[in-house]
């Protein structure tokens, strides 16, 4: 990126940033671990670029292809076959990410033939969870209630004074009395 400057202004909210040129880097493809697709081997890239240029901005944009729809991004698994055939990969080490995939792919599956289970499962928890607190903690919403209406009580019984002070009994002088 090119930063320009207006060299009279000595403000930086003028600052101004393009972009002169861009790298475009192209990796070796190679036998993926990804079980995505429904069949055959699956695809990444390596780590290591085997090419890499520097294209000035405005040739790239006049000269690239238009951009691929999500659906041109599948690619059939004869193409990935023969993508990693023409890198160099021999058909044994393929199967073998091949069948790691399928592998995958089937323990997928078996989890989600057992979706319903986990929604049975889930809707149980709630209904425990509800009957608990409909049971066991049904006695401390009670005591919550009732410490709020004594709560009120209090607050009828000794309202505070204009200076926001409030003389109240202590609990000994409080229990002492009797309950009205």
């Amino acid at each position: 990126p090119t930063k320009l400057v207006d060299a009279n202004e000595h403000s930086s909210s003028l600052q101004k940033v393009n972009f002169g040129s861009i790298s475009i880097r192209e990796y070796p493809i190679i036998p993926g671990d990804n079980p995505g697709g429904k069949r055959g081997p699956p695809l990444t890239i390596d780590w290591k670029p085997q090419r890499e240029m520097s294209v000035k901005l405005d040739s790239y944009e006049a000269s690239r292809p238009p951009r691929r729809t999500q659906m041109e991004f599948a690619m059939p698994p004869d193409v990935r076959l023969r993508l990693l055939q023409d890198s160099g990969h021999t058909l044994v080490e393929i199967q073998k990410f091949t069948k790691k995939a399928n592998i995958a792919r089937n323990r997928r599956k078996s989890t989600n033939g057992l979706s319903h289970f986990f929604v049975f499962s889930e809707t149980r928890e709630r209904l425990t969870r509800s009957l608990s607190n409909l049971t066991f903690r049904r006695r401390q919403k009670q005591m919550e209630r009732e410490f709020l209406r004594r709560s009120r009580q209090m607050d009828q019984r000794y309202p505070k004074e204009q200076s926001g002070h409030t003389e109240m009994p202590s609990f000994e002088e409080e229990h002492r009395k009797s309950p009205s």
